[in-house]
């Protein structure tokens, strides 16, 4: 059976965002309210958290063909860069930001 969500980023997007939300009422993440009030500061298409929730994430999607959208795709990698500039001084020494990309599978496009 097929996850409805496997090629809509968006709506992949959408569903981390509101499982984090429902997360941070049962494992709170200290970092949650902060980037939420500045989430369109990051211009990220949506937030993730670690079942632990010791771990928050920025989402930002990339476009479906890479090769054919190298200018969109390096606006996605700026906005993120910048994101990561902006958390690293909100949360200054005491958390770890870093920027991690998960490629798309190579089956994942139809």
């Amino acid at each position: 059976m097929r996850c409805p969500l496997a090629h809509d980023g968006r709506a992949f997007a959408d569903a981390a965002s509101h499982s984090a939300a429902l997360n941070q009422q049962y494992v709170p993440n200290e970092w949650y309210d902060e980037v939420v009030d500045e989430f369109d500061a990051y211009a990220a298409d949506g937030i993730c958290v670690a079942h632990t929730g010791t771990m928050l994430g920025l989402i930002f999607l990339l476009p479906a063909d890479n090769l054919s959208s190298i200018g969109e795709t390096n606006m996605v990698l700026r906005r993120a860069r910048g994101a990561k500039r902006k958390l690293e001084q909100v949360v200054g020494s005491s958390a770890v930001v870093e920027l991690v990309m998960t490629p798309h599978s190579p089956d994942a496009v139809e």
